[in-house]
Order: C-alpha cells, then structure tokens, then sequence
C-alpha cells in the first residue's frame, strides 16, 4: 500500500519509452551539448604567477565567448597549440636523453615552464623560449613524467570521453532526424555546427593537460650568454616577448585586432606579433575561410519556416555576412602577402594604384569583421527564440535515440 497507493494489480513487463520530446528536453539537450563543446572543449594555458583568479575568469569567460560565436578560431587556435606542441617534442627528442611525448609539449609550449629571475619574479616560458633552452641548454630542463603533467590536469581522459560520447549522440540524433524527415530546429543545427568544431578541438587538445594552475619553475641558466639572449638585453623585470612574456603564456596565434583601426576602417585591422608574418596572415586567411564555412552550414536554413519573414531576411543576410567577410578578409591577408615588399609610399601611378587596392580591401575587411560580429550574435539569439515557434513534428524523437543514453 505505502509503495502502491493505486492498487495496480496488472503487471507490465516492458513498457516503451514516449515517441516526443518536450521543450525542456530539446532546450537542455541543445544547452548542455553547447556548453560541453565549449567550456569542456576550452583549455586554458598555464596562468602566469601575478593572474588573480578574477583575472583567470574573465580569461576564461573571453574564450566561451569565443566558442559560442566564432569556434573556428578556436579550433585554429588548438591546430596552432598543437604544431607548437609537436614541433617541441620532436625537437627534445632529438637533443634530450629524457623521451617527451605530445603531453610534455603541450605542457611546455603554453606556459609550463616559468624563470626565476633575479629580482624574485616568475617570467613564463614561450615556445621559443623553450625550444631555446632545448637547443641550448637542455640540461636546464628537468625530466618531468607524463604522469607528473598528467596529475596536474583537472580532467582524465575517462572525463573526456564522456564529454565526446555526449558530443557524438547529439551529431547522431540530428543526422537521423534529417534521415528520418524530421525538422531539425535552428537550435539544433546551430549548436551541430558547433559539435563539428568540437569535434576537431577535441582531438587536437586531446593531450593538453586542462586548467593547470602551477607551472614548473626553472633556475636561471648559468650560461651568461643563454641568459642573455632570454632577456634580450633588458632589464631581468622586463622580459622578452619572444622567449620570455610577463603578461601571460605562449600565443600561438600572434595575430590580434587593432580595434583603433577596425573603427576607423583605414589600416590593416590585424597586428601581427613578433614571428613570421607571412605566417600569421596566413593563419588569418585559414581562420577567415573556417568562418565563412560557419555561415554556409548555417545557409541550409535558407528556406527554414521562421516566425516572422522579417527574422528570416535577416537570418540570410546574416549567413551571407559571415561567409562574405570570411572571403574579404582572406582576400585582404592574400593582398597584403603579394604586396608585402611594395613601397605604397612611391609617387608612381603603380604605387598609388596598390595603396589604393590596399585601403579599400583593408576598409572592407575591417567594416566586414564588423558586421559579422552582429550577424553571429543575431544567429545564436535567433536559434533561441525560434524554440517557442517549432511544429508539432520537431518534438518526435528518432527512433534509436529514445534507449541511447546522454545527458540533458
């Protein structure tokens, strides 16, 4: 009686699971796959010594905002991590008794190694740096274990798996949905785009210990002439940006927005750091060319039923924003590389002719990086309001997906 207050007396043996979904499933399903491709998906280089933990969030808050409108920066950004990484382990390898492998470089390429300097103050290690040393003064370098680099890492790969069988479902369910003539909601195909990238981040950071919050300290080397080339001549309290950096951990990107520039439309909105800039434009044409596929995955909603047509002429011109900027901004990093050794300053027609091409493709790319911030920020408040609009079909669940076990 306690346990069966109905009084049932017919037994059931199997009883099926409900053909439909509600709209709390589909919204926590959607919600909790997107915040696994993004903050499980996002691993944070090794905080330098003076970083407060407000400062560590708001890093990491800069990077989920990252994630969710633009993850193939995110994706290129754990591809160029990754090259570090490589490069590092091939590298030690060759010069160290000690054998590394990929999670030794992606330890020591983002911060995982610090200098104790003469006056007291840890200055963190770039790649360069480190390869420096390996080339150097490898003996500088103590022989840390995987399993040491390993116990320093807030998730195993138990935890990872879990996170990318989550991942792989939801992709599952929303090509069987398609199979099966099911609608697919903007929410689903905008957080499956997202899965795609996460996907490829995934398996680049496989081997990156995730949120280490202590690096290795070094000593100072004894050769006065390594010494001297790691701080490049200045003062120990203002280190080097190419071995050593005060403010942080290896960029492997080395490209940022000139946001004074961007305004104005007039110069190239792209600072390139210290390495290579060939490059790093190229870096930018890649990044720029995985953003306009994000808007074309997003173009397969081009005849979407929409709640208003006013919502969808913006969602086309959105999709269409983005792929154009990505085509524009490309263009521009391509000029910039084939004029890279013209004097625009000449006075001759064919000097003049190439500053013009430059200010022009340089003002629209700017203006373009512009409105796709708007375009992307629209398509993923558009994927959420549309929840409230779907048909009664978008609730029917695919067959298989009912007994297959995830989380909401």
């Amino acid at each position: 009686m306690l346990l069966d207050p109905s009084n049932a007396t017919t037994p059931v043996g199997w009883y099926s699971e409900p053909s439909y979904r509600g709209t709390y499933s589909l919204l926590s399903s959607c919600v909790s796959t997107l915040l696994i491709c993004v903050l499980s998906a996002v691993h944070l280089d090794v905080p330098a010594e003076h970083h407060s933990r407000l400062h560590k969030w708001a890093k990491k808050a800069k990077w989920v905002a990252v994630g969710v409108f633009a993850p193939e920066w995110l994706t290129m950004t754990a591809y160029l991590e990754w090259q570090n990484a490589r490069g590092l382990v091939l590298e030690a390898n060759s010069r160290r008794r000690h054998h590394w492998d990929l999670i030794h470089g992606f330890y020591a390429s983002t911060g995982g190694f610090c200098l104790q300097t003469s006056q007291g103050t840890l200055a963190t290690l770039t790649a360069q740096g480190v390869s420096y040393l390996i080339d150097k003064d490898p003996d500088s370098i103590p022989d840390i274990s995987s399993k040491e680099v390993r116990d320093k890492s807030k998730h195993d790969s138990l935890a990872k798996c879990l996170a990318l069988i989550q991942v792989l479902w939801f992709s599952a369910e929303c090509l069987t949905r398609l199979a099966q003539n099911l609608p697919v909601s903007l929410l689903e195909l905008n957080t499956f785009v997202h899965t795609l990238f996460a996907l490829i981040t995934y398996t680049l950071w496989w081997k990156k210990p995730f949120n280490v919050d202590v690096p290795t300290t070094l000593p100072m080397p004894r050769n006065s002439d390594v010494l001297a080339t790691l701080l490049a001549g200045q003062d120990p309290s203002r280190v080097s940006s190419k071995y050593l950096q005060k403010e942080g951990t290896s960029k492997p990107f080395l490209v940022r927005l000139k946001w004074y520039h961007l305004f104005r439309g007039t110069a190239d909105p792209f600072h390139l750091g210290q390495s290579d800039p060939i490059q790093c434009r190229l870096r930018v044409m890649i990044s720029s060319f995985f953003g306009a596929l994000y808007g074309a995955l997003h173009i397969s909603a081009w005849y979407y039923p929409f709640p208003t047509q006013v919502e969808c002429v913006i969602w086309r011109v959105s999709v269409s924003c983005i792929v154009v900027c990505g085509l524009i901004v490309s263009l521009s990093q391509a000029l910039a590389i084939l004029h890279r050794g013209h004097n625009t300053k000449d006075s001759t027609w064919m000097s003049r002719l190439v500053a013009i091409k430059l200010v022009v493709v340089n003002f629209a790319a700017a203006y373009s990086i512009l409105i796709s911030c708007f375009a992307r920020f629209f398509i993923v408040m558009e994927s959420f309001r549309s929840v409230w609009f779907l048909p009664a079909a978008a609730y029917v669940l695919p067959e298989w997906s009912r007994y297959m076990p995830h989380f909401d």
